[in-house]
């Protein structure tokens, strides 16, 4: 006997809104990519242009730019590292989100296949209800004299 669609509704809504919630972290895990990625390149343009900013300065100790420019420098790579392990981190986060929406997209779509599937069933039983229906109403009309 076929499950009634009034039951597979709601399997049919929850996986959905799982599948919107999944989704959702893999937009949050992309967007906080996306921030590290463009922190980095920040990091290495500000890194490209401090040292020559420091040398073109006109009167700048050569001597006093070299320590700015390696305390900079270290200061600089030690953030480049930081970023670089947060970034490694969440891309790790991404792909096991990648794995949960894929198993969460299969579940939604199966059980909105069911509830189709249930649908079309229902709406079939009912059309061959009507259609018994109208044979035994006829069946009875040419029975009356």
């Amino acid at each position: 006997m076929p499950v009634p669609p009034r039951q597979l509704a709601p399997l049919a809504a929850a996986t959905a809104m799982a599948y919107e919630a999944d989704l959702m972290r893999l937009t949050r895990i992309t967007a906080h990519e996306a921030r590290l990625r463009a922190a980095l390149e920040e990091l290495d343009a500000r890194m490209r242009d401090s040292f020559l900013t420091r040398i073109a300065e006109p009167g700048q100790d050569l001597g006093r730019a070299s320590l700015q420019d390696r305390a900079w420098r270290d200061w600089a790579g030690l953030r480049r590292g930081q970023i670089q392990s947060e970034l490694a981190l969440v891309l790790a986060d991404k792909t096991e989100q990648r794995l949960k929406l894929t198993r969460s997209l299969g579940r939604k779509d199966i059980a909105a296949r069911l509830y189709d599937s249930a649908c079309a069933t229902e709406r079939a039983e009912a059309r061959q209800k009507q259609l018994n229906d109208l044979q035994a109403l006829a069946v009875l009309r040419r029975a009356r004299p």
